[in-house]
């Protein structure tokens, strides 16, 4: 029998790897601390209403009339899209998260190629403009 001269090294090999596999693991899981390199960590002062309402102005005002100039349905879902990520960059205050959400909501139904969707989406922010016409000046 030739293969019982190495009938060892298959427990020792199996050690090893399971050792290896457990540093592995630890190493991932447990936090790295670099010792000697400060922390830096960022404090951002809350963001006030009006200073949430300037900046939804400002990624909001046109929306209306540049949604609809685009010439086509492709065209129309690129830039609610672009609107989005603008929207989804902006920083909320509490008191107006309601309203950020169903903002949000209503472009990602426009951002759909599904035309139901793409009408909920339309039907939703006509509801919130007609509502709130300060975020919209072309709103009408």
């Amino acid at each position: 029998m030739r293969f019982h001269h190495h009938a060892y090294a298959f427990p020792i090999l199996l050690g090893v790897l399971t050792v290896a596999l457990v540093l592995l693991v630890w190493q991932t899981v447990s936090p790295s601390v670099q010792e000697g390199y400060p922390v830096l960590t960022e404090t951002r002062e809350p963001v006030t209403a009006a200073e949430y309402e300037q900046s939804l102005q400002g990624v909001m005002d046109g929306f209306m009339m540049n949604y609809a100039i685009q010439s086509n349905q492709g065209d129309r879902r690129a830039y609610a899209g672009e609107v989005l990520q603008e929207l989804l960059n902006l920083r909320v205050p509490a008191e107006k998260k309601d309203l950020h959400l169903q903002i949000a909501f209503g472009l990602n139904n426009l951002c759909q190629e599904d035309e139901e969707m793409c009408v909920s989406g339309f039907d939703q922010l006509f509801e919130i403009f007609a509502a709130n016409p300060w975020i919209d000046s072309t709103f009408k």
